[in-house]
């Protein structure tokens, strides 16, 4: 069987849980092929299990200080480019086409009359679950964006529809390894430097600061980080609390391994308003609309967290796709949310 894998680049989270995805996919059968197509990302070496890696410009937003740029977005948006990749994509010599919201493969495939199957956060928007945000022309993007024939939505809680629990690739240390101080911040599109001069006050804690602008230093409890996804897992494995907007696959990870969240949305971005939210209906997360010092402060001498045991869905959606992908989505979510647990 041949698999082409298409992986919306923008950020870490589609990353994160397509290689869960795949990894799962090749220890299920090792004779299957996956190729994987990444969009909205600049080039570079990543551990992908894959039998070949295709690389292709893609759209995203632009987001400057915490907000949306639309002017901006709409203005290095490049259509032919897009048409192209989709034109020349040569989709008919696949088995199986999946897409975590990524719009070339997904458009390939609509206009040859393939069916792509969308596993990915940003598919749980088609179901009944809260939505907070947006306007008539965002809604329409994010429908329209990457439209899959199947759609396999991820969230934190069910709501009721028939949508699948997080896909989680990580192992919790051990107690001995976490730092009751250590607090892990990763706001990559706010303005970092005016909230490193204000985290620098609380001295009670260290701050381990990951930001695409910053380079590796240390100063008294300031510890700043370029991006790395390896070193950003070992901190985060030994953090109690983090700081961060408010994307899908990084606070599930926390909820995972009981860290403690505070999370700002990026604002005009319909899907972290809408995560904003339903963590705030769960009461999963502490949730701000803007960084203030004096809050952050307070919260970090909380005690309360949320810990939530949760399934092997890339397992359960590997036995899926390689049987047919036949079986309703909805007998697979039952199944697998009845062995989800909370603990508070």
């Amino acid at each position: 069987m041949r698999i082409l894998y298409g992986i919306q680049g923008t950020g870490n989270g589609h990353l994160t849980r397509s290689i869960a995805m795949i990894e799962s996919i090749n220890r299920y059968d090792s004779d299957v092929e996956v190729d994987v197509l990444i969009s909205g990302r600049q080039r570079e070496d990543l551990a992908i299990e894959a039998n070949e890696i295709i690389w292709r410009e893609g759209a995203t937003f632009v987001i400057k200080n915490g907000n949306v740029q639309l002017a901006s977005t709409l203005l290095n948006f490049r259509p032919m480019t897009i048409i192209k990749d989709v034109g020349r994509l040569k989709v008919d010599r696949y088995d199986l086409i999946i897409s975590d919201y990524e719009p070339i493969v997904t458009w390939a495939a609509e206009i040859r009359r393939k069916k792509a199957i969308g596993i990915g956060h940003q598919y749980a928007f088609y179901y009944d679950i809260p939505v907070q945000g947006g306007n008539f022309f965002s809604k329409k993007v994010m429908k329209y964006f990457a439209p899959a024939g199947k759609k396999v939505g991820l969230h934190w809680h069910h709501f009721n529809q028939p949508i699948l629990p997080p896909i989680i690739d990580i192992k919790p240390a051990s107690e001995s390894e976490i730092l009751e101080n250590k607090v892990v911040v990763y706001l990559p599109f706010e303005d970092i430097e005016e909230l490193t001069t204000s985290l620098r006050k609380i001295k009670d804690y260290d701050f381990y600061i990951y930001h695409p602008k910053l380079q590796n230093t240390d100063q008294g409890n300031i510890h700043k980080r370029t991006t790395s996804r390896l070193r950003f897992k070992e901190d985060l494995l030994s953090s109690k609390s983090v700081i961060c907007n408010t994307g899908f696959e990084l606070i599930s990870e926390c909820l995972t391994l009981g860290i403690r969240v505070l999370t700002k949305p990026v604002g005009k971005q319909i899907e972290q308003e809408s995560n904003a939210v339903a963590l705030s209906k769960m009461a999963y997360a502490k949730v701000v609309n803007k960084l203030v010092i004096a809050e952050i402060r307070n919260w970090l001498k909380g005690d309360d967290f949320v810990k939530i045991s949760y399934p092997n869905t890339q397992e359960s959606l590997t036995q899926w796709l390689l049987s047919g992908a036949n079986q309703p989505v909805e007998e697979i979510a039952d199944k697998l949310w009845a062995g989800v647990r909370v603990y508070r």
